[in-house]
């Protein structure tokens, strides 16, 4: 059966980074000077971080050895709010910790999820003048693409993902 209860932890970590980026942080944001707003990127970077290395710590097991889990989420947030700093750093952080989680996955990782974070930044520029209902539907709509991007990218530079581990 489909790891439901994998799949709402890993929703969890998300949540939980945007209510504490919300309760602590955002709504100061309006009275802070332009250093003080530069400070901002780091605390997004290091609850997206946080909220990454969660998600690819506990995946969701939806069949026999294979793995998924939500990692993309945070790093579109993380790149939306955070900026071009932040897409890089966590993209590393991504590939170091995948690294570091080991298998054949690792090589998938490294060529797919900085080409995942070059297609997020050419939406970067206009992303700050969108509407509110605008800034939800795309990364919504990125998030749900991208999530066919790795396979697809797999496939036309002849890389076979391994059965268990996560693209």
């Amino acid at each position: 059966m489909f790891g439901v209860k994998d799949f709402l932890l890993n929703m969890l970590f998300i949540i939980l980074v945007i209510f504490a980026y919300q309760i602590f942080w955002a709504d100061k944001i309006k009275g802070m000077e332009k250093k003080e707003k530069e400070q901002n990127k780091y605390i997004i970077i290091v609850l997206c971080g946080i909220a990454i290395i969660l998600c690819m710590t506990f995946p969701v097991l939806y069949a026999a050895g294979y793995n998924y889990d939500l990692r993309k989420i945070p790093l579109l947030i993380g790149i939306f709010y955070g900026g071009y700093t932040a897409g890089i750093f966590l993209t590393v952080v991504i590939i170091v910790y995948r690294f570091f989680l080991g298998g054949d996955g690792v090589i998938n990782t490294i060529v797919i999820y900085p080409v995942l974070t070059c297609i997020a930044f050419a939406f970067l520029p206009r992303f700050k003048r969108y509407t509110l209902k605008q800034k939800f539907f795309l990364p919504s709509i990125l998030a749900c693409s991208i999530s066919f991007f790795p396979e697809a990218l797999a496939k036309l530079l002849g890389i076979v993902p391994f059965a268990g581990e996560p693209i």
